[in-house]
């Protein structure tokens, strides 16, 4: 399933901050967006640098507070208050001096599942299941 944002849908209404959130992390984590079905990322890699986690912080902080003003709508309260908290952990991490800033797996990671891309581009070009021997 691919989210799409509502922009027809008014802040306070249901699955407005989902769909939001849902484009966020996908944009912030592209190689994740294409492992998940959604192509409109497959030519990018994170932006990690300074500036880059600033600016995903700063949206994330944005988004955060976007759940805190809502009021909570039957069938997605479950849905905001995972999402909220894994932004929580997010921002956490790209505070710390660890994850973005101190382990090679994170780009060494992302390099090598970046590799498939292509494949999986062209898969869903084709919109044919691939026949893997």
């Amino acid at each position: 399933m691919i989210v799409q944002p509502h922009a027809d849908r008014a802040i306070g209404e249901p699955g407005v901050s989902m769909d939001r959130f849902f484009d966020s992390y996908y944009r912030l984590r592209p190689v994740n967006a294409t492992f998940t079905g959604v192509h409109r990322h497959d030519h990018q890699l994170p932006d990690w640098s300074p500036e880059g986690l600033e600016r995903a912080t700063d949206e994330m902080v944005g988004l955060r507070d976007e759940f805190s003003k809502r009021q909570p709508n039957e069938g997605d309260t479950a849905d905001t208050v995972l999402a909220d908290a894994f932004l929580e952990i997010q921002i956490a991490e790209v505070a710390g001096t660890h994850f973005q800033r101190r382990n090679p797996a994170l780009y060494t990671g992302e390099a090598v599942f970046s590799v498939p891309v292509p494949t999986i581009t062209v898969r869903a070009v084709l919109e044919k299941p691939m026949m893997i021997e």
